[in-house]
């Protein structure tokens, strides 16, 4: 019993200072270096907390914030400028852990300019930072991004840290949007693929039982009516459809798609771009195309209900 006591100690003290080290760490990085699952990972990071190593943060934890002498307690850090010097949002945005996720948003972004999902300076990517968001600045091509371009704004929008002149995006809207409406949002993803910009323009009727792998990871396709990009009425709309759609078309703007994780966002941005062509292709055969039995459509909807992914058909 001791033994085991101590190494759980051990692997809590090595979960504090890599948390210490880094600034943010999100969850999924925290189980992989200490090779234990999310549950036990949450369970440490709870105890953490409980003892004033660590704070715990949606999607991940940081550093514990020590004040000054005289600087009031406050539980809440949103709304803090760059220029307020504030030391925790600063340290948090230059943390490697916020670094390794500016870095796979600017990988997916080079990998959708080169798949041609979107094209000079459209299409949106950010990531949840705890309570705070990163996102993608305005006027630049998304295939050469660069981790200094990033912006960090809180959950109103506000940008609260960034590097040099970039400024945000206006299209974060619609993913603050998403974010307060699935807390197990992570990463959002917008482009403008042809064919699912095509048919977000359209009034082509999205059949479910297409392709089993889009079903299942980003079904069902749902489509949000127009309205400027960028503006909190296009937010209000995609935030009221994600809780139960991962991927939403955006009448003649393209697509949005949120995932748990950057790598998951993006992959739901080509599922659903391959769902658009095939649909595209199959429409135009001189007869319509078979759809996946609804025994086999059951199926899919208890497997996934099994593991907790959201589809409006589970209430049916």
């Amino acid at each position: 019993m001791k033994v085991a006591a101590t190494i759980v100690a051990s692997r809590r003290d090595r979960l504090a200072e890599s948390i210490a080290t880094e600034g943010y760490v999100p969850l999924g990085t925290l189980c992989r270096k200490l090779g234990v699952s999310i549950a036990t990972a949450r369970r440490d990071l709870a105890h953490l907390q409980s003892s004033g190593r660590i704070s715990r943060v949606r999607g991940g934890a940081l550093p514990r914030h020590k004040r000054d002498a005289g600087e009031p307690d406050t539980s809440s850090r949103r709304g803090i400028a760059l220029h307020s010097a504030s030391e925790s949002i600063a340290s948090l945005f230059k943390s490697p852990g916020v670094h390794a996720l500016k870095e796979a948003i600017c990988d997916v972004g080079r990998r959708a300019w080169r798949r041609g999902l979107i094209d000079g300076a459209s299409g949106h990517f950010s990531a949840r930072v705890g309570e705070f968001f990163l996102c993608i600045p305005a006027g630049v091509s998304r295939g050469f991004l660069r981790p200094e371009m990033l912006c960090l704004v809180d959950a109103t929008g506000n940008q609260i840290a960034s590097h040099d002149h970039w400024k945000r995006s206006p299209e974060v809207l619609a993913d603050l949007a998403i974010y307060r409406a699935v807390p197990a949002a992570v990463a959002v993803a917008h482009a403008h693929p042809p064919h699912a910009t095509a048919l977000s323009a359209s009034d082509v009727e999205l059949p479910h039982g297409l392709l089993p792998e889009f079903e299942f990871f980003a079904g069902p396709l749902a489509r949000a009516d127009f309205r400027m990009p960028g503006s909190p009425e296009l937010a209000n709309l995609v935030g009221a459809l994600a809780p139960n759609h991962r991927s939403i078309l955006l009448r003649n703007h393209g697509v949005v798609c949120w995932g748990t994780n950057v790598e998951d966002a993006y992959l739901k941005l080509e599922m659903t771009e391959a769902y658009c062509q095939t649909l595209a292709i199959a429409t135009q055969m001189p007869v319509p195309p078979t759809l996946i039995p609804p025994g086999d459509i059951a199926a899919l909807l208890e497997m996934k209900d099994r593991l907790g992914i959201p589809d409006p058909r589970l209430a049916d």
